[in-house]
């Protein structure tokens, strides 16, 4: 099994958005072990989300 997918890369000037986003907003985690709080990497839990649906089998993805 298998998904086959097509991305199309765009820059943040070319989406139509109502809300106004800042210029960098990328999630910042560092505080939260500090309340027992671990997050995956996203890799890891894309794998472990494609499997649970049947998408792939259990062999590592690069």
């Amino acid at each position: 099994k298998g998904v086959d997918v097509s991305l199309t890369p765009v820059k943040t000037d070319q989406i139509r958005s109502k809300a106004k986003r800042p210029r960098f907003s990328a999630l910042r985690s560092i505080e939260l072990p500090k309340y027992g709080i671990q997050i995956r990497r996203w890799e890891e839990a894309l794998r472990d989300y494609l499997i649970q649906k049947g998408h792939i089998d259990g062999v590592r993805c690069r």
